[in-house]
């Protein structure tokens, strides 16, 4: 076993025990003891090129080295898996979320620069929580809140109107590209942006989670969902057609976790259903496919619809 093999094999036996490999260091090692930084980066360099299919060698700081295991990477991450990364980095480095992460500085530093080589791939166009930044304290707080089912008094701007709202936190949900928090206290089921919350204060009082509520909240598409006691029993059937045009469409994504394709028809048009809480859920969607689709039912959906659209015609006389 020559000099070089020993140190390549040495260097191994640091990465796989987690360790940071700095160059400086390695100078004042007995292996490498009056070798330059020239003969240590070859070492560094036979690794990253011979064994790239077990280790990868990413950079830390100016000199120092850490090796990510490849095989753990593809057996955790998917392509679904690094999908919901990409996103969950555009969403954590817009809110500073990474700030709280319980990972060393130059793990946070190799998670974020390893998850940022996505955007050779991807870009996106509509960001997610547009404006502003999350109070991360308020924050903490909420997720102190729910988790130990602590009452809390919030002041909520609502169309600059300032209210304060004194409720049991139940969920945080992530839902049409904003964070919300879902609220139930007195029978009154309510959702608030989590942009529009200025000040939270936790009570040392708590509550019982009603299950029904959790149970609902899993089923939510929408920020306009509407709790109800029996809440399945009292669903909203909402049927409509898509013309053939573009029907493919609907047949390639779900736009909603309820929606089901009932009929493809022989002029290539389908038969789509939905189940909602109130037809408020459903209305700005189909208006905006509205040149593409016929509603079927319930028919006072369809005749709201017919008037909305005439009232709006008004407006281009």
């Amino acid at each position: 076993m020559n000099n070089q093999t020993k140190r390549v094999l040495a260097l191994l036996e640091m990465f796989s025990k987690g360790e940071i490999v700095i160059i400086e260091n390695l100078m004042n090692h007995p292996l490498w003891y009056g070798l330059s930084e020239k003969t240590i980066r070859r070492d560094l360099d036979i690794i990253k090129s011979n064994l790239s299919q077990s280790f990868e060698c990413v950079r830390t700081t100016k000199g120092a080295y850490k090796a990510v295991t490849n095989s753990l990477l593809e057996n955790f991450v998917d392509n679904k898996m690094l999908s919901l990364l990409v996103i969950a980095y555009n969403i954590a480095k817009k809110n500073s979320l990474f700030s709280s992460l319980d990972l060393s500085k130059d793990d946070k530093y190799i998670l974020e620069n390893k998850i940022k080589e996505s955007s050779k791939c991807y870009e996106f166009i509509n960001k997610a929580i547009e404006n502003g930044k999350l109070n991360l304290d308020i924050l903490k707080s909420i997720e102190f809140a729910i988790k130990h089912a602590h009452k809390i008094t919030l002041k909520y701007n609502a169309n600059s109107e300032k209210i304060v709202v004194y409720t049991n936190p139940y969920k945080i949900i992530f839902i049409n590209e904003n964070f919300y928090l879902v609220t139930f206290a007195d029978d009154i089921f309510s959702v608030f942006r989590l942009l529009n919350i200025e000040e939270i204060a936790v009570s040392k009082d708590t509550f019982h989670k009603n299950y029904e509520v959790l149970d609902f909240i899993k089923t939510m598409q929408t920020p306009f969902a509407k709790f109800s006691p029996n809440f399945k029993e009292n669903l909203i059937d909402v049927k409509i057609v898509v013309f053939a045009q573009k029907a493919r469409y609907f047949k390639a994504k779900k736009f909603f976790n309820s929606q089901v394709i009932e009929k493809e028809n022989d002029d290539g048009s389908v038969i789509v259903s939905y189940k909602f809480t109130q037809t408020l859920e459903v209305k700005s969607f189909l208006l905006s496919w509205i040149e593409d689709i016929k509603i079927l039912e319930p028919a006072s959906l369809k005749d709201e619809m017919k008037e909305n659209l005439l009232n709006s015609l008004a407006n281009f006389k």
